[in-house]
């Protein structure tokens, strides 16, 4: 894509910032799916936060790739520092280890040269999974819309800055992402932004695909619970009135509780059960999924004592 269309009249310029730490493994593919793109970015940017394996000879050898390097600061430092080097007029984060279809950066493009009131935009995804060796992609669960927003966001994080286009001017004068907040820090920076009045705009078609891997921040259940926690205790729960705030804040926190219990058990991690009952007592109405989750692991539990003394009996 070039700055200026037949005729002179200027358009707008699209940046892809990149932060990355330890992210060799993967990154030469996303970095192919973003020169690989039917609209050239503008700019492409990497931020290496002071990894222990740097990744400067994979950058490197991509045309039209800039790196930089930074002490470690952590993935709102590095998104900070990569879009306070970019000169264009959206910026476009995407994680180290995502993939891009070729069509994502046109779909930005169309949209905006097309005069559509945003601030933000961004695209349903799809899942990048791994079976038996083999990566496939899905669809993930539907995206939130503009329109309930409002209602979503008090209540968990939408959807994650990787994929997303931010007008530069905004996301600059909003003060970028909060280290403080990192594992949670697209949340409370949605939240900051619809506080400034920013209009967000999703897009038609899913041009994103998000890796799930075990290395990946989302198999890290207890730190992005203790994240989540702290916005919704310093970002949300000041916000409500007196009434709501005897019950909307607990009921935020069991829920939040509740969902890394459950990604503890699925990961086959100790403590899922202790912080499910946890979720429970704090909020004991509603999601009663809860309780037929917590039914389940603490018979599992039990049996499994029982077992092990029934082995110690016999010994």
């Amino acid at each position: 894509m070039t700055s200026f269309e037949t005729g002179g009249v200027r358009t707008a310029t699209l940046a892809i910032v990149i932060p990355v730490y330890n992210g060799r493994k993967h990154l030469e593919e996303t970095l192919r799916s973003c020169l690989d793109q039917v609209c050239t970015a503008d700019e492409i940017i990497v931020v290496e936060d002071g990894s222990p394996m740097p990744s400067r000879d994979i950058v490197e050898k991509m045309p039209g790739v800039r790196y930089v390097l930074q002490a470690n600061g952590g993935v709102s430092s590095a998104r900070n520092h990569g879009a306070s080097l970019a000169t264009a007029d959206w910026i476009c984060f995407l994680d180290q280890d995502d993939v891009l279809s070729p069509d994502h950066l046109e779909q930005f493009s169309q949209a905006i040269q097309a005069g559509v009131k945003a601030d933000l935009f961004y695209a349903p995804r799809l899942v990048l999974s791994c079976t038996d060796g083999v990566w496939t992609t899905r669809p993930a669960s539907a995206p939130t819309t503009p329109a309930e927003l409002s209602r979503v966001l008090p209540t968990r994080c939408p959807f994650p800055p990787s994929g997303i286009c931010v007008r530069k001017a905004i996301f600059d004068d909003a003060g970028g992402f909060r280290s403080r907040y990192d594992l949670a820090e697209d949340w409370e920076f949605w939240l900051r932004l619809t506080a400034f009045g920013a209009r967000f705009h999703l897009l038609p078609n899913a041009t994103v695909c998000y890796r799930v891997h075990l290395e990946s921040n989302s198999h890290r259940p207890i730190p992005i619970l203790t994240a989540n926690l702290r916005v919704i205790r310093e970002q949300i729960v000041p916000n409500l009135s007196f009434w709501k705030k005897l019950w909307m804040g607990r009921r935020l926190i069991s829920a939040q509780e509740a969902d890394a219990a459950i990604l503890l058990r699925q990961m086959r991690q100790k403590g899922a059960t202790r912080l499910l009952v946890q979720s429970i007592v704090r909020f004991p109405t509603g999601g009663w999924r809860r309780y037929k989750i917590a039914t389940h692991m603490i018979t599992r539990n039990v049996e499994g004592m029982l077992r092990r003394r029934s082995r110690r009996a016999r010994a």
